[in-house]
């Protein structure tokens, strides 16, 4: 029974590995968008980095601007945080290793 879904499943979902839920959401609004299957939308989309995904989120019109600007700028803020701690924590590990 489940080798006859096996072709099913191979035609119709796309490929998801290695790709975050945002590319997942822009494979399908590309899909519907542009009217094509959703595993040929997978296939011409190359992996992206988070700045293809926000331009392609843009494109696609799921949010404005200054809703990805506003987040955007949040990420940034956390990633910088994140390297000052750990450089920190770096430090004094390598001060206490004396």
């Amino acid at each position: 029974m489940n080798a006859c879904f096996l072709p099913i499943i191979y035609i119709f979902y796309p490929e998801t590995k290695d790709r975050s839920l945002e590319e997942i959401d822009i494979i399908f609004a590309k899909g519907f968008i542009e009217k094509m299957t959703y595993v040929k939308a997978a296939k011409q989309l190359p992996f992206l980095s988070n700045a293809e995904i926000d331009a392609k989120a843009r494109e696609y019109g799921f949010a404005s601007e200054e809703e990805f600007g506003h987040s955007h700028s949040l990420d940034n803020e956390k990633a910088e945080t994140y390297s000052r701690s750990s450089s920190h924590a770096g430090k004094k590990e390598d001060s206490q290793m004396v």
